[in-house]
């Protein structure tokens, strides 16, 4: 269906995280929003009134994710770049497994980068006119 993916800050089943982080989908409230992600959503989203119902879906999405199988991953034949943070939530480890699971992939762990960072301030870190060609 798709020609090329590329992959950012994800996990393919909560191994990729730390206990902790799925602890918190059990208790966290839409006052917990990072300002960041809470802004980006009000910038950018059509009707910015329904950010309530958005972290609501967003919260049951990763209250019941369960993930998918290795065999899942290995049946990705697209041409994939898995990009992490080295400080991100999601495991270094785990970023370098999903590479080695997937027939046709790149990795790139970013330096200095957490998950926060790729997410919002990517033009920032990372102006494309320091990208070459």
């Amino acid at each position: 269906m798709v020609r090329k993916l590329v992959i950012e800050s994800a996990m393919f089943d909560r191994e990729g995280g730390d206990p902790g982080f799925w602890d918190a989908f059990g208790t966290v409230t839409l006052n917990d929003m990072p300002a960041d992600l809470r802004e980006a959503y009000l910038k950018t989203a059509p009707r910015p009134d329904d950010l309530p119902t958005f972290f609501t879906k967003s919260m049951q999405r990763m209250r019941e994710f369960r993930g998918w199988t290795a065999g899942d991953i290995r049946s990705i034949d697209a041409p994939t770049l898995i990009v992490a943070g080295d400080r991100d939530i999601v495991r270094p480890e785990h970023a370098v497994l999903m590479f080695r699971l997937l027939p046709d992939a790149r990795l790139a762990i970013l330096p200095d980068t957490d998950h926060m960072s790729i997410v919002i301030a990517p033009v920032q870190r990372f102006p494309t006119s320091s990208i070459a060609s």
